[in-house]
Formats: structure tokens, sequence, C-alpha cells
């Protein structure tokens, strides 16, 4: 028996190796597009996988007298096997996290910090979450790496340790110090809540405490001016910034923020000056405000 599927794979190899394959890059596109990132081993996987098919085209080679078309072909099957598991668990998180999105009502977007499925597990951080750490020069996607520690009720935890003690609470309000390797600390007040629908519950968010929702709803009405914004200074086809007193910070339009070679369109002080030139810096510190 073995020896006959053996034989069917080495005579329709070229049948049952290209469907895979190329089954196998749809599931590494919609990964792609469920998570903004590919999955290493996933990819590796079907780059062995690729390149075993194209020498098996080319030429037939035995290792240890069995055929190569059988180890591309196992290696085709892992790939596929590996990268469906990967495709299933990014759409769980992206349902789970555009039925949440669906559920709240949409003057508490622009507060929630973090969402979390039906067992409190971490979903995402949301880009207000990572704006706490705006002052703080560093990978914001990858804060947790120059974490030292968390703080919550006079209580020390790593950062699985915090996920953890998450996951184990149900709806309550956390007093957060975030303490990293640098002695820099943030400290945040959140809220956890439960996200229902009909009855259901669909999972969590961590809301910001410390607003009421009058502040919510004037902090939503200042996102949307801004967002306006900032597409109207794209359409002026220049590189632009500008100093908003308000908030204490330069904010760049998409064309100045491809001049400086960076990502973030709203920087502290501190973060634009590391970036100037030593004249650009005199020329800023003589300049005159008129108000």
């Amino acid at each position: 028996m073995l020896n006959q599927i053996v034989q069917f794979i080495i005579e329709n190899k070229f049948t049952l190796l290209i469907p895979i394959l190329f089954a196998t890059v749809l599931l590494l596109l919609d990964t792609f597009s469920n998570r903004n990132r590919l999955s290493i081993v996933g990819l590796i996987l079907f780059a062995l996988a690729l390149a075993g098919f194209i020498v098996i085209i080319i030429k037939d080679i035995k290792i240890l007298k069995i055929d190569l078309a059988l180890f591309v072909a196992a290696v085709a099957l892992l790939s596929f096997f590996y990268n469906s598991g990967t495709y299933a668990k990014a759409s769980y998180r992206y349902n789970k996290i555009a039925s949440l999105i669906i559920a709240l009502p949409s003057n508490v977007e622009s507060q929630i910090y973090m969402y979390l499925d039906t067992r409190s597990r971490l979903l995402i951080y949301t880009r207000q979450f990572y704006a706490l750490f705006a002052d703080f020069n560093m990978d914001k996607k990858n804060w947790h790496k120059y974490l030292s520690h968390v703080v919550i009720n006079n209580i020390e935890y790593n950062y699985k340790q915090f996920l953890k003690y998450l996951s184990a609470t149900e709806e309550q309000n956390y007093k957060i110090e975030f303490v990293f390797n640098n002695e820099y600390i943030v400290p945040v007040q959140l809220n956890k809540q439960k996200v229902t629908d009909s009855g259901k519950l669909l999972g969590y968010v961590m809301i910001n405490q410390v607003l009421t929702l009058s502040e919510i709803y004037k902090e939503t009405v200042n996102n949307e001016y801004r967002k306006r914004q900032h597409i109207y200074l794209d359409l002026l086809g220049e590189p632009i910034m500008y100093y908003d007193f308000v908030r204490n910070r330069y904010i760049l339009n998409s064309l100045m923020c491809r001049l400086l070679g960076i990502e973030e369109n709203e920087l502290p002080i501190a973060v634009f000056e590391q970036l100037m030139h030593e004249e650009d810096k005199k020329a800023l510190a003589e300049r005159q405000v008129h108000s």
C-alpha cells in the first residue's frame, strides 16, 4: 500500500504539487492581509518547497535512493498545513476585532487602548495605546521589549504576567504604571469592559477611564478635524509641518515624513530636534512667534 502511494506521488508529482503550492501562496497572501506581516516560518517552508519543485522540474534527483519528489511533497504539505493554521489564527483575530468594533459606540473608539477576546486574551493594541509612548524615542510596536516591569496595585509584573493578569480578572478599573529599562514611567488608568451583542459576549476592551463621555466625544471631534486637516496638507503637494501649541508637538504631512525618512506624523519637540541639522536648530531657536 505504501509503495503504491509513493509510486503515485512520483508519477503525478507536478499534478499534485502545483495546486498545493498555489493554495499555499493564497494562504500566505490572505494571512498578510489580516496581520500586515508574513509568518517567517511559513515563508521559509514555502520557499524550500518551491525551490525543490524547481529542481525536480529540471532534473530527477535521488537522495539516499529516495526520489527528491517525495521530500518536496512532504515539505509542500508541511508548508500548506502550517500556513493553514497561521491563516486560521489570523482570521480568528481579525474577525474578533471586527465584531468588537461594530458592536461598540463610535464615540468611544478613540479611547480604546486594547481589544481582548472572550477569554480576555490580547487581540491588539490600538494607536491610542501606542500614543502613550509618544515622548519615548523607541519602536512603538515593540514597546514591551524596552519594558522593565508593570506595576498594578503596587505589585510588579513582567510583560507575560501582565497579560495573564488581564485575562484572569473580570470588569474592573486598573491603575497601571509601565516602567521601562531607562526608568521612564508611563502611568495610565484603564477600565476593562465587556462588549456584548444581544446578550452574547463578544470580548472585552480596555478603555481610558479618566475621560467622561463628553470629553470622549470632544476628543472624537478633534481627531476627525486633525484627520481632515492632514488630508488637506497632503493635497497641497509640498512637504509641510507646523507646531501645535496645544498638544506641544510638531505635525508633519506625508511628504515631510517621506523627506525625513520617518513614519510618525506627530513628533514631540525632543524627537523632532534629533532629526534637525545644527543650522536649522539655530534658525528655529531664533524664530519669532506671532499670536
